[in-house]
């Protein structure tokens, strides 16, 4: 299943395929990679390099920075937070969001300290940083001390061709039928985390389904990895459906069926599923004063997503 970053990175090899005919990329994974079109170009070479641990520092820093030195590079581009500490070539990072930095104490991780070591080192080695949000623009400024002029705002899009409104009824009752769908319900896209404010949109939703008869029968769907294990809260388990990852091709037509997509992120550098339910023409509400606030602007609802 692709993340966040792993869409990003997708959507930004293809197009700068399409808008620069003379570059040619080198494309260094530690996996393999799902069938791509534009894989099919000469201009993109892909070298599989073996992740012999978890240990993303080991990887980036000696099994990767070994692979780089085989070849000749104008510029390496970390689509991901991080950098080799040593390169050859010149360097940019797209940094996504400083939440490490900005709440440490949601990511109470073994290592942590050092994770938060190697982010800044990488922000302060990196000739440019690439952000999409002005939030997160200047939360890395803030957080990372870096000069101004270094951080480049490039708002990120949404591939309409996938994300679009779907209106097939036949389509959207199929979907309904293979994961058991009541007919309303609301959708949440995103790994299950303390910042993503999860909890209380299962109280939230609670309270919602108390309110009265005609909210009864609502649904609230959770897709996306739980990295948290988020209680119920009280709610009845039959009301709140953890699906998982699902697959992509599904995901335009959740935001399609769905009433209202929920994301009060307490903390979001961009917020990519509120770029794409708004393209499928799926309701939002965000947290005020993220990023998410910023992507929706008057097309959403922005709510305090530290009320209780």
């Amino acid at each position: 299943a692709r993340t966040g970053v792993g869409t990003y990175t997708t959507n930004l090899l293809e197009q700068l395929l399409i808008l620069d005919p003379t570059i040619s990329l080198l494309l260094v994974t530690n996996e393999a990679l799902p069938e791509f079109p534009w894989l099919d170009a000469e201009r993109v070479e892909v070298a599989q390099v073996r992740k012999h641990s978890g240990n993303n520092f080991l990887w980036s820093n000696f099994a990767l920075r070994r692979e780089l030195a085989k070849h000749t590079l104008d510029l390496f581009h970390s689509p991901g937070y991080t950098i080799p500490l040593r390169l050859s070539a010149p360097a940019i990072v797209t940094i996504h969001d400083v939440s490490y930095a900005a709440r440490p104490e949601w990511y109470p991780y073994r290592g942590g300290r050092l994770r938060n070591i190697w982010y800044r080192a990488s922000a302060l080695r990196a000739r440019r940083i690439i952000t999409g949000s002005d939030f997160s623009r200047r939360e890395i400024i803030r957080c990372y001390g870096v000069p101004s002029e270094l951080v480049v705002l490039i708002p990120y899009g949404v591939d309409r061709r996938r994300f679009r409104r779907i209106c097939d009824k036949e389509k959207l009752e199929n979907l309904r039928q293979r994961y058991r769908l009541r007919s309303d319900f609301l959708l949440f896209v995103g790994d299950i985390h303390p910042r993503r404010n999860v909890e209380r949109i299962i109280a939230a939703f609670g309270m919602i389904r108390d309110g009265g008869a005609r909210f009864r029968d609502l649904e609230l769907v959770l897709i996306g990895r739980d990295l948290a294990q988020t209680k119920v809260l009280g709610v009845e388990d039959s009301a709140v459906r953890r699906l998982g990852y699902v697959p992509e091709e599904d995901l335009p037509l959740f935001y399609s069926a769905a009433g209202a997509f929920v994301f009060p992120s307490l903390y979001e550098g961009f917020g990519l599923g509120v770029l794409e339910s708004m393209a499928c023409g799926c309701p939002v509400i965000v947290g005020r004063g993220t990023a998410c606030e910023e992507v929706a602007g008057d097309a959403g609802i922005a709510v305090d997503p530290w009320s209780a």
